[in-house]
C-alpha cells in the first residue's frame, strides 16, 4: 500500500477534501483528484470509505468515478 501511494504521489496528483462523511462504522473522505503527467491529464472524483473497528481503520475501499481514467493515467 504505502508503495502504491509513493507511486501515485509521483505523479504530482493534487487533492481536494470536498466532504467527510461519518457513520457510526465508517467514514469516507470525498476527493477531486487532479494531475498532469506528460501528455495525459487526470481529473476525477474518490471516495474512501474506511470501516472502524474499535475506533480504529480495519479496511479501507476506494470507490473512484472513472476507473478507465484512472488506468489511462497511471498504466
Amino acid at each position: 500500500m504505502v508503495e502504491r501511494a509513493q507511486r501515485i504521489a509521483s505523479y504530482g496528483l493534487d487533492f481536494e477534501l470536498l466532504r467527510l462523511l461519518v457513520s457510526s462504522e465508517n467514514m469516507a473522505p470525498s476527493l477531486h483528484d487532479t494531475a498532469h503527467w506528460k501528455d495525459a491529464v487526470l481529473g476525477e472524483f474518490l471516495a474512501l470509505v474506511s470501516r472502524l473497528c474499535d475506533g480504529r481503520i480495519a479496511s479501507t475501499e476506494t470507490c473512484p468515478s472513472d476507473v478507465p481514467g484512472m488506468n489511462a493515467f497511471f498504466v
